[in-house]
């Protein structure tokens, strides 16, 4: 998608990412890991009137799995060149059925520079990143079947 890639210093972009209908409104959240995407939903072209001026160029709109009554729980690692490595864990359950759900994911990455700098001899550019979110979701009762006179 064009003009995806926002300026690290700059304010916004020409693409809206929403996760879980919260934008992200600054270029260095474009480079974070979604961690548990249930969906990804691209929009094309000028959306502005629904989603405002940072969507002139479009939408991806990112819809993350919520915790439910099946506990649930994934945990991947990965490695690659210039020792990169990365572990990932996710897990939910319910604290009450059907009523309180609590779920936690998290990332841990890190990966060592391309860039040799000829004054030190060491390794620049290096990077660590770390990632977490928290759901507490809560759902009220249903009143059916109760009249609401008496």
């Amino acid at each position: 998608m064009r003009d995806m890639t926002a300026n690290i210093v700059g304010f916004s972009s020409a693409v809206a990412l929403l996760v879980d209908g919260v934008p992200t409104l600054r270029g260095q959240g474009f480079g974070d890991s979604l961690l548990s995407a249930q969906s990804v939903e691209v929009l094309r072209g000028p959306q502005s009137t629904l989603y405002g001026r940072n969507a002139q160029a479009g939408v991806i709109s990112v819809v993350t799995r919520q915790p439910g009554d099946a506990p649930y729980a994934l945990l991947s690692a990965e490695g690659g060149s210039r020792r990169r490595a990365v572990l990932r864990a996710d897990a939910s359950r319910a604290l009450k059925p059907g009523r309180a759900y609590l779920g936690v994911a998290g990332e841990f990455m890190r990966q060592d520079g391309f860039i040799r700098n000829l004054h030190t001899g060491r390794r620049e550019d290096g990077r660590q990143q770390y990632n977490g979110r928290l759901t507490l979701r809560l759902q009220g009762r249903s009143r059916r079947g109760k009249c609401p006179a008496g």
